[in-house]
């Protein structure tokens, strides 16, 4: 059978080509639609668990499964800011561990610093990255969200200082970047972790270290009575004005 392929055959093939191209673009379309569904669904239970389960320990769980599940991180790290001392404090519910980071330290430092969110595709472009921590572990950080949390939107738009980072590590362990769908997704999410962590023990053991501290700067700096005896002659001389102050109001009485 020697006869080659001719013009209707192009046509035809053109045709189910067409056809076929149709008919994914609609399947595409429908996997969108249906992904959209399944992660506003999962955002509106991640949301229900941290206000069911307000302290930090459930917290941080709730939120690393979330950041795993929207938006495919590998990684998800939270970090308390001490503006005073110009720190950042990594947050793990292993209470042994005590990572402190200086706030000129990093991405995340640079983001606590500004108020403003980071999305980097490649950190080993990003002057501002710190590959230290890939240094001593081996860990390849490529892709990189980290947004900034506040105490409520009051405070987000009154630009006040953020109280914690959240830094997002490598989506699809290094595939993929971070989008702009994801940015929107962790803004949403962070909205409601700003006043729980705000409200939580975390920040009330904070407040009383820092209550402490300051009662303990003025023990330090106690004002030193004198003696009565040493104000004396000044406190006559009050005692002198006020029976000076009633005479005049008596006179003033007898002239009525």
């Amino acid at each position: 059978n020697d006869m080659s392929f001719n013009a209707i055959d192009e046509q035809l093939i053109s045709c189910i080509a067409n056809q076929v191209a149709v008919s994914m673009r609609y399947a595409i379309q429908m996997e969108e639609a249906r992904k959209a569904t399944r992660q506003k669904d999962a955002l509106i239970s991640y949301i229900r668990n941290m206000n069911a389960n307000t302290n930090v320990p459930s917290l941080l769980f709730t939120l690393n499964k979330a950041a795993q599940e929207l938006l495919e991180a590998d990684r998800c790290t939270f970090y308390t800011i001490n503006h005073e001392a110009k720190t950042l404090h990594l947050i793990n519910t292993d209470a042994a561990i005590d990572i402190v980071l200086k706030l000129s330290q990093g991405i995340a430092g640079s983001v606590a610093t500004t108020g403003r969110k980071i999305n980097i595709p490649d950190c080993y472009q990003d002057s501002r990255f710190d590959p230290s921590f890939d240094k001593q572990t081996g860990y390849k950080t490529i892709s990189m969200l980290v947004m900034p949390v506040f105490a409520d939107v009051a405070a987000q738009r009154n630009k006040d200082n953020a109280i914690a980072v959240v830094q997002l590590i490598n989506k699809n362990k290094g595939d993929s970047c971070f989008d702009l769908q994801d940015e929107e997704i962790l803004s949403v999410l962070l909205r409601f972790v700003g006043p729980l962590i705000k409200n939580s023990s975390l920040f009330a053991k904070k407040k009383k270290r820092t209550e402490a501290a300051l009662m303990s700067n003025l023990s330090k700096h106690q004002i030193s009575r004198q003696p009565s005896k040493t104000f004396g002659k000044d406190l006559d001389a009050v005692v002198i004005e006020e029976d000076g102050e009633e005479e005049e109001e008596d006179e003033f009485k007898d002239d009525k």
